[in-house]
């Protein structure tokens, strides 16, 4: 790929899916690094090495499911724990990647996430639909030319 958004090397963080370990990034983060970037793909806090299985046993307790309902619930009520800035300036670019057979995020809640975003006339959001993929196209056969679009989509943006 000719596109690289070597030449400016600002740092690319991939967040994984809640029910995937940061692990599942190792390919695009080889993908990135092998393009000059700086990526990383930080671990959910607790998770892995972040804390040990003793401590673990020791101390931790069922959880209620709360943060669960309080995000899924973060549109309803204003100061929800879960709400998110969308407006606040300082922040790198955004690009929104959903595919067109995706059923777990469908097409019209990616659209609502990304008009949010696009609002903020200080920030960069763009949103890309690939047709014919499903919601896990960053592990799926065929990931790595998402991760191509989105590297093309870095270097267009100076990144």
């Amino acid at each position: 790929m000719s596109d690289s958004p070597a030449n400016h090397n600002h740092p690319v963080v991939f967040i994984h899916s809640l029910w995937l370990h940061c692990s599942s990034c190792d390919p695009w983060l080889e993908k990135f690094r092998s393009h000059g970037c700086t990526a990383i793909a930080p671990a959910w806090p607790g998770d892995g090495a972040t804390a040990g299985n003793e401590l673990f046993k020791r101390w931790s307790i069922p959880g209620s499911g709360r943060p669960l309902l309080e995000d899924a619930a973060a549109d309803l009520f204003q100061n929800s724990p879960a709400a998110v800035d969308t407006h606040k300036a300082e922040r790198g670019p955004l690009v929104l990647t959903s595919g067109t057979e995706d059923n777990t995020a469908p097409r019209i809640v990616v659209e609502q996430t990304f008009k949010l975003y696009a609002d903020n006339p200080k920030s960069v959001a763009d949103y890309h639909e690939l047709e014919g993929r499903e919601h896990s196209l960053t592990i799926d056969k065929g990931w790595d030319d998402v991760a191509d679009v989105t590297l093309r989509w870095l270097s267009s943006k100076g990144c």
